[in-house]
């Protein structure tokens, strides 16, 4: 009686139609199965690739923005700045000197000093003195001594460019 799991054959027979594999690496990195595994894998790289340039070639070529809101004004310059365009250059003016530049930019300041004069009326930090026929109105930085009216003072400061004298010092008499 045969034994159990074999068929029946003799057992060198049954070896004789099976393939033994020797060496397992050596049947996967046959040349054709290498050819066959670079064109895959190297294939779908080259794809992708050529896929991302076609999409940046087309969004690149059709750019639908169109020359946007004619009324717009640009505020980030031009290539070209020219006078009467907006944007593009610097609307400040050339100065000739340190001193024009001091008097666009209110930097040329006169001192004053006013001996003697009454206020007339004093509001917050700001108040209101005569002398002779002329009345001017004086501004105090924070932690000046608080005047009042009728008071007659001595003020030292600089003259603003709105016509208002900022007290760097006020003495009471």
């Amino acid at each position: 009686m045969p034994q159990q799991g074999t068929s029946g054959e003799p057992p060198e027979r049954r070896y004789d139609e099976t393939a033994a594999p020797q060496n397992p690496p050596s049947s996967v990195t046959r040349p054709t199965v290498r050819r066959a595994a670079l064109a895959t894998y190297l294939g779908g790289i080259i794809v992708v690739f050529v896929l991302a340039a076609g999409a940046f070639v087309y969004f690149t070529i059709t750019d639908k923005r169109g020359p946007g809101d004619p009324t717009a004004v640009g505020t980030s310059g031009e290539r070209m700045p020219r006078e009467g365009t907006p944007g593009g250059f610097d609307p400040a003016p050339g100065f000739d000197s340190t001193r024009d530049e001091l008097e666009f930019r209110g930097g040329a300041q006169q001192q004053m000093k006013l001996d003697d004069v009454q206020v007339e009326r004093a509001d917050g930090d700001t108040f209101w003195v005569r002398n002779g026929d002329r009345s001017l109105a004086v501004v105090v930085p924070g932690g000046m001594p608080t005047v009042k009216a009728g008071q007659r003072i001595d003020v030292t400061g600089v003259m603003q460019p709105d016509g208002r004298l900022r007290a760097s010092r006020v003495d009471v008499n």
